[in-house]
């Protein structure tokens, strides 16, 4: 196993100037720098939303061509960089077709695209065309400097290269800010009573942020308030409404394929129940026999998924002592030979087969990165992961997740390090293995796309305007009494606003922490850069 572990010894702090050099050592793994992109990927990477709607449509008759081009060229408000997960399924008709995992608010991915014929072309797109335009176009923002923040040590290459591209693009100076992997604020970084985020670059010396482009994937709404005048990409409304909540993520995929129905739009997701309680998870395991996925909502790094495929990996997840009220149950997605959960349409993996070892197939995903810029979404990034064993007729008790699970995380928290072994680049020599075409990775833009802007729709739908947050339908949503009073301590003004209006239990947990007066995330519509 390889693994890329991230010990250094860097400080919490760092200031990176618009001169510095681009070092790709520091800012791609080692394996791909002097890879080149497979001709495929690098066709679609630079293949315009015309072109990739007309060649979707000619593959999938049903959908209105001109619906998709308008989702695809809608800039979204608040959920302004995404990535997906999709893993390649089949059905028992046959039918093929690319599913959607999840999504994720601050994805992964620039790191491990092929650098001698892309670069820093990806971390640039994500800058250049969703964040510095609203620097530009937004003259409410205050006065301040520019920061990126990250909180674990394995997201300081793709965090360090977006603050040196944040440089170069404004040539101003960026800190990169190390907030660290415990749920509260480190001793350097505040936010103000007027809700402006401040660091210590020296002791006693605080500054403002004007602008904040975060990498903080623990529990983001513990740290930075859902409302500020320092503008956060992306927001945590954003995490809320199904960027890092699978639980509303679900309903929004769902209420988006619903509008879209008519004009043959569907975001595909394996059959899934939301809300379901612990007793709940103990009678739909029965009913399913036992082959289903588990999802702790709030997670990410592959920590809080449990694949149950018999009553020993059911045990495991109640031992693990989850503390949340409500949880994701999903179809498993599996084996042709394993017991069926006798769910609709239930789907196995096509999967891949790597070239050391062409007898054996293993299962795979596909993450892939897109970004919004004023004219619409595009793609930014592709990388594709294996499990650590091959996808057997046989599935060994309690070893389902070793066949299934291709996160490359290693830790029970998912921080100390990356198994690169499992990494598969979308370059000429390891790309073949996932035996993915042209038409299977415009599907997985579609379906990136088509989610990424059911999230966007559902954060308009609780954040109309940069002063107002719909608490009462966001607990409509999401009744996890728990998951409220943890949001609560993080964004404890929304809950002190609107706690007798929206009917907030007398147990929420408000924190003491100081509050903004005058918060807004920042909506102002974007304009192309010129910088």
């Amino acid at each position: 196993m390889a693994v890329e572990n991230f010990s250094l010894d860097v400080p919490q702090i760092e200031t990176i100037e618009p001169e510095q050099e681009c070092i790709p050592e520091k800012h791609f793994y080692a394996k791909v720098i002097n890879s080149r992109i497979h001709p495929t990927v690098r066709r679609l990477l630079y293949a315009s939303n015309e072109e990739l709607a007309t060649h979707y449509c000619t593959m999938h008759p049903q959908a209105d061509r001109l619906e998709l081009l308008r989702v695809m060229n809608t800039s979204s408000k608040w959920y302004r960089w995404a990535g997906a997960d999709l893993i390649r399924t089949v059905n028992l008709e046959n039918q093929e077709r690319m599913v959607v995992i999840e999504m994720n608010s601050c994805p992964s991915g620039n790191k491990s695209v092929p650098f001698v014929d892309w670069g820093y072309e990806g971390y640039r797109r994500v800058m250049e065309n969703a964040f510095v335009p609203i620097l530009i176009s937004d003259k409410t923002l205050p006065s301040g400097s520019l920061a990126v923040l990250y909180d674990v040590m394995k997201q300081r290459k793709e965090s360090y290269a977006y603050a040196l591209m944040l440089a170069k693009l404004t040539k101003e100076q960026v800190y990169l800010v190390n907030v660290g992997f415990q749920p509260q604020l480190p001793d350097y970084m505040r936010w103000s009573p007027e809700g402006v985020c401040q660091l210590e670059v020296k002791p006693g010396e605080w500054l403002d942020v004007r602008a904040l482009f975060r990498y903080v994937t623990r529990k983001p709404w513990l740290k930075l308030p859902l409302l500020s005048k320092t503008m956060i990409m992306n927001p945590v409304i954003a995490c809320l409404a199904g960027g890092r909540n699978k639980l509303v993520a679900a309903k929004a995929y769902k209420q988006f394929n619903e509008i879209h129905a008519g004009a043959g739009l569907k975001i595909n997701v394996p059959y899934t129940l939301t809300d379901v309680t612990k007793k709940g998870i103990m009678e739909h395991a029965e009913e399913m026999n036992h082959q289903m996925v588990v999802k702790v909502p709030y997670s990410n790094c592959g920590v809080g998924v449990y694949t149950i495929t018999c009553k020993e990996e059911l045990q495991r997840f109640f031992d693990a002592g989850h503390t949340y009220d409500k949880y994701i149950v999903q179809s498993i997605i599996s084996h042709p030979s394993w017991k069926r959960s006798g769910c609709p349409n239930q789907l196995f993996h096509i999967g891949c087969c790597p070239q050391f070892e062409p007898n054996n197939r293993y299962v795979a995903d596909l993450r892939f990165m897109i970004t919004a810029g004023p004219n619409g979404w595009m793609p930014v990034a592709i990388y594709c992961r294996r499990a650590p064993e091959p996808l057997t007729a046989n599935c060994p008790p309690g070893r389902s997740w070793d066949m299934l699970g291709t996160n490359l995380s290693i830790g029970s928290d998912g921080t100390r390090g990356t198994d690169t072994s499992r990494l598969i680049l979308v370059d000429e020599e390891s790309f073949p293995d996932m035996a993915i075409g042209y038409d299977e990775l415009v599907e997985c833009y579609v379906q990136t796309v088509l989610a990424a802007s059911a999230i966007d729709q559902q954060c308009q739908r609780l954040m109309s305007d940069r002063q107002h947050f719909d608490l009462r339908l966001f607990m409509q949503l999401d009744d996890d009494q728990t998951f409220i009073d943890e949001v609560a301590r993080g964004c404890s003004r929304i809950f002190e606003q609107d706690f007798g209006k929206n009917g907030c239990s007398d147990g929420t947990d408000r924190d003491q922490q100081q509050t903004p007066t005058s918060e807004h995330v920042n909506s102002a519509p974007m304009v192309p850069s010129t910088v």
